[in-house]
């Protein structure tokens, strides 16, 4: 894992009304939730049995979708994270080793390190927060509309990844077990700990190839526990597929004309 989640960027993307309940449930047969994660609280490997299960997941071996609002193109390699993010102007890379930009100008001047892989997080959640090098803590629930959401909080062993010191809240409906919101630090750039939260509402989900994955991320004003309004245009994302079937290895090995990138 390369880095994680950090959002130190405005994303402009189109706002719908977010939806309390899923249309959809996925499937949460025995079979499907075989495995679970021993060191983790009881309630964090329900919300994984939820979402159709921590083995539904781990025998994917592809993935790809679309940023509706940045016509961006993501394909992800599951079991080494290699990803290829393409649009118009620019193409990202991670080939298992090295982030890597292509483009023709110097349109792209951000942190490609860190934007690779920064949707990929955001969307598959919660199954990205059963990682290696993860430690669980049962928190006080996120008070909203009347409904109290339990929440797991969920921190990183030192050395793991670019920001060991980011800091998770994953906030569960109390009755379906489905994820509800994500509270969530950014210490990419500062590379400190902090207590700042930021927090995302998950909507729209959807039954990928057996496992319930997000298509709307909303982000809300938050301040010690207080849900304010929206405060940006949510992440949309369409064209969601999983596949059990590897992608072709050729897709990620970075190309002529393109150059490594360390920030």
């Amino acid at each position: 894992m390369i880095s994680r989640i950090s959002l130190y960027f405005a994303l402009s993307l189109t706002f719908f009304a977010c939806q309390e309940t899923p249309k959809e449930m996925a499937d949460t047969s025995p079979a499907a939730a075989a495995v679970t994660i021993p060191h983790a609280p009881a309630s964090f490997n329900k919300v994984l049995d939820a979402h159709g299960g921590l083995a539904t997941w781990q025998s994917q071996q592809s993935m790809s979708y679309v940023v509706a609002a940045k016509g961006e193109t993501h394909k992800i390699d599951l079991p080494s994270r290699k990803i290829l993010l393409e649009n118009e102007k620019f193409t990202i890379g991670y080939d298992g080793k090295d982030v890597w930009l292509k483009q023709d100008s110097a349109y792209y001047s951000g942190s490609a390190r860190f934007y690779h892989n920064l949707y990929f997080y955001f969307i598959t959640m919660p199954f990205v927060l059963a990682d290696p090098g993860i430690r669980y803590e049962e928190v006080a629930p996120l008070s909203f509309e009347g409904i109290e959401y339990p929440g797991i909080k969920i921190a990183y062993a030192a050395n793991v990844g670019d920001s060991p010191d980011d800091n998770y809240i994953l906030y569960y409906h109390p009755e379906t077990y489905q994820m509800t919101w994500l509270a969530y630090t950014v210490t990419y750039q500062s590379k400190a700990p902090s207590e700042n939260f930021r927090l995302i509402r998950y909507s729209d989900w959807k039954t990928v190839n057996g496992n319930l994955l997000p298509h709307q991320l909303q982000w809300y004003d938050y301040k010690v526990g207080v849900i304010g309004e929206p405060s940006r245009d949510p992440m949309v994302v369409s064209e969601l597929m999983l596949s059990r079937e590897a992608m072709d290895g050729a897709l990620f090995v970075m190309p002529a004309g393109a150059e490594v990138v360390v920030e």
